[in-house]
């Protein structure tokens, strides 16, 4: 059966999204939101029944995927994802199948935006969008291993996969070991957050959905009063914090666990992610000295500033203004959004590692001009893996950037501003969430194109899955 492997794993996929279900029964219940008890509960047992007996009539049939099938499942996984999330926002929210399909995109590639306010959503909704989220955050890490670091798509580094790839030298990697040891570092730091938080003083319901929502950088967060997104500085400063964990590398958290890490080969991304962490906190306290007006000197505004600029390069997107951050201009969020995490987190844009690549390439050609006789270490002239390694990086780099230049003309066509265009794009393809909110213009959800909610959702996905995934899924061994 051609098809055997890629059914199971999207019945594995729907089995685990059981979590995010039984996440809003069990919220519904503690509300008494009985509606969203039923809903939830029928979904829960539906889907459990579904992905049951297809694992039991595919289960022993099963092969292993070959190279094609891995681009094209992870694929068809995102889809499973997402049409899975669908119809609990149609009967609980109400909303047509087109809201419905931006709303399940939206928590699931951790964008985080919605056309529902907040204050206005119920316990079980807010349970369910933060769950989903974090399975989301989950696929992404596990699809990273699996596809992204296995086939080193994109430049991907993948020498210290043996830290969680288990049977990957035998080309038989076997998949719940391996998620195991995905699971325990991300839900030990999500447990971790949540105590973080409870301890900074938000309450426990709160903390755990805050929680759920921070290491799955996904951009849904409480209404912001008073200017303050929790008024609680020590609070936001745990946020803050979890953060920058959450857009770090799953392969370190696991390394830590495991009191591993002087054995990684690819501990520079970290450092370098941190270096950079620090210089835009830098840029974003001298941001009034470059903005016309900008007068905010007091020890919050510094602090917002930080916290909107490091949430925008986690792309989290959890920010004091949706519109444009505190003090912040929008160019600058959209270039910290690009920038994005690590390889192996759940945060979206080029990456990390990638940047630094791009850097490092850049700097040796500059000294080829200088030395054209000398082979420098670490180049594309020593190496014939370097030189393979810095074509991927660069052609990930120039295919995201297509993306988000056909999803702006895309987008200035339904008939968006220049500027709107460009956050629209770049926020949906980082999953960045404040940029994609203070864009929309949700005042009330009939207003909004149809073709927008599409676009986002779509150019979502596109950077979710990584562009390349989907030109190799397509083109075969072309691009990966």
């Amino acid at each position: 059966m051609k098809w055997s492997g890629q059914a199971a794993l999207m019945s594995a996929v729907l089995l685990v999204f059981c979590g995010a279900t039984l996440s809003g029964l069990l919220a519904g219940l503690a509300s008494n939101d009985w509606a969203a008890v039923e809903a939830f509960g029928l979904l829960s047992v539906a889907y459990g029944l579904v992905a049951g007996l297809t694992l039991i009539t595919v289960g022993g049939k099963a092969v292993r995927l070959n190279r094609e099938q891995v681009f094209s499942g992870a694929i068809l996984l995102w889809c499973t994802l997402i049409v899975a999330a669908m119809p609990a926002f149609m009967l609980i929210e109400r909303h047509s199948l087109l809201v419905a399909f931006f709303e399940a995109s939206s928590a699931a590639v951790t964008l985080g935006s919605s056309l529902v306010p907040t204050q206005q959503m119920s316990a079980a909704m807010i349970a369910y969008r933060s769950v989903t989220a974090w399975l989301g955050g989950l696929l992404t890490i596990m699809l990273a291993i699996y596809v992204l670091g296995r086939y080193a798509v994109g430049g991907t580094p993948n020498r210290d996969l043996r830290f969680v790839l288990h049977g990957f030298s035998r080309g038989d990697p076997r998949l719940s070991q391996t998620f195991l040891e995905v699971f325990v570092p991300y839900m030990a730091l999500t447990l971790i957050c949540t105590a973080a938080l409870a301890l900074a003083r938000v309450e426990p319901e709160r903390a755990l959905m805050l929680a759920f929502n921070l290491i799955a950088t996904n951009g849904l967060s409480p209404q912001p009063t008073g200017g303050s997104v929790l008024n609680n500085q020590f609070a936001e400063g745990v946020m803050l914090v979890f953060m920058v964990a959450g857009a770090t590398s799953i392969i370190l958290m696991r390394a830590l666990i495991g009191r591993r890490l002087r054995q990684m080969q690819d501990g520079g991304e970290a450092a370098g992610f941190l270096m950079a962490a620090l210089m835009v906190a830098v840029l974003a306290i001298a941001a009034p000295l470059f903005i016309e007006g900008g007068e905010d000197t007091l020890w919050s505004g510094l602090f917002n500033r930080v916290f909107d600029a490091i949430s925008t390069m986690t792309t989290t997107g959890m920010v004091h203004n949706p519109t444009t951050g505190y003090g912040l201009p929008v160019e600058m969020l959209i270039g910290l959004a690009l920038i994005g995490g690590g390889a192996y987190s759940t945060a979206g844009g080029i990456k990390m590692f990638r940047l630094m690549a791009m850097v490092q390439h850049s700097m040796n050609e500059v000294k080829r001009l200088v030395f054209p006789d000398q082979v420098l270490p670490n180049s594309v002239d020593s190496d014939d893996g370097q030189f393979a390694t810095a074509k991927a990086i660069w052609s990930a780099f120039f295919a995201g950037l297509m993306m988000v230049v056909v999803f702006m003309v895309l987008f200035s066509i339904s008939g968006h501003e220049f500027i709107d265009s460009m956050a629209l794009s770049v926020g949906a393809f980082a999953n960045t969430g404040n940029l994609v909110s203070g864009h929309l213009l949700v005042e009330e959800i009939g207003g909004i194109p149809g073709s927008t909610l599409v676009l986002v959702s779509l150019a979502g996905i596109a950077g979710r899955v990584e562009i390349l995934v989907i030109l190799a899924a397509f083109g075969r061994s072309r691009w990966a």
